[in-house]
């Protein structure tokens, strides 16, 4: 299976969450997704980028799918290229 480079970017046609409180529970959901996708070996690596709103991931020796899963799950971060 290839490895695959992306690079990601917040969604911003989702409306932003009314308190600040609901946006740092969101952008700690994401935090919590990566750290699990880098338990499980879906990513090798990810970074974010100095403004916050985008960065890039490598992942592991995973199947395509593994990596769009997030999407599923309404993840407010895209992946908006990936070469694999």
């Amino acid at each position: 299976m290839p490895v695959y480079f992306g690079l990601w970017k917040l969604n911003t046609n989702i409306p932003p969450p009314p308190t600040a409180e609901e946006q740092a529970r969101m952008n700690e959901a994401f935090l919590a997704m990566i750290k699990s996708q880098m338990q499980e070996g879906v990513l090798k690596e990810e970074y974010t980028f100095l403004e916050g709103g985008h960065g890039y991931f490598i992942t592991g020796d995973v199947p395509e799918e593994k990596i769009h899963e997030p999407l599923r799950h309404g993840c407010p971060s895209l992946p908006s290229n990936s070469i694999g």
